[in-house]
């Protein structure tokens, strides 16, 4: 009779630790799915937050939001030479007045496409898109080896955007852009108004010269 109750005892005990550990089992995945769905809801917002960061068209830094950046990275130290490029589409204002953002071929977001090629996003290269309806686009390229390793991978983006044609009313027009860089020094903590300014007025002199020109400040 003992030995009945020892095996009862014995069994009811193996019954409730497998309940325990099913229930342990069931919380675990709750807590895990909990989690993931936690996770999945702070990923839309962060993607929100940043699309919001940016021109909805070319997908690259509005103007505010790029000055952020900037500040922030020219603040860093980096090895090598850099430098704030402005970049400017030539004679497209009238395509703008008449097309606006959704220009003949989508111009402004092959500019785009060939500078997301050109300089990849990240801590060497930071892009924007001055506003949805704009032609104007800024570059900070950071660490390069020397000046002239900058104007050539300008001078290879431009050859780029030279190749894209696009139609106004059944007319074929070549794309080109003007660029005006200002320089950082090495290991220069440089203003970015300062640079803007600079890249900007050098820009001016690309255009005035004749156009899909890179003028240095």
């Amino acid at each position: 009779m003992h030995d009945i109750a020892l095996g009862a005892a014995l069994i009811a005990l193996i019954v409730l630790n497998s309940i325990a550990s099913l229930m342990l089992l069931s919380t675990e995945k709750n807590n895990r799915k909990l989690e993931a769905e936690r996770q999945m809801a702070q990923d839309r917002e962060a993607g929100a937050t940043e699309a919001a960061r940016r021109t909805f068209n070319t997908g690259l830094l509005m103007k505010k939001y790029f000055i952020e950046e900037a500040e922030a990275a020219l603040k860093e130290p980096s090895k090598g030479v850099s430098a704030l490029v402005s970049i400017d589409g030539d004679r497209f204002s009238v395509l703008f007045q008449k097309y606006g953002p959704n220009a003949p071929g989508g111009l402004v977001i092959k500019i785009a496409q060939a500078l997301k090629k050109h300089f990849p996003e990240g801590e060497e290269n930071i892009l924007c898109n001055v506003s949805a309806r704009s032609d104007e686009f800024l570059v900070l390229m950071r660490g390069r080896p020397s000046r002239e390793v900058i104007l050539k991978e300008l001078e290879a983006f431009q050859e780029d955007v030279r190749s894209i044609v696009y139609m106004d009313e059944g007319r074929p027009i070549q794309g080109t852009v003007s660029f005006g860089v200002a320089f950082i020094p090495e290991a220069d903590r440089a203003d970015i108004a300062g640079l803007y300014v600079a890249a900007c007025g050098a820009q001016a002199d690309a255009k005035e010269d004749g156009r899909d020109r890179i003028c240095v400040a």
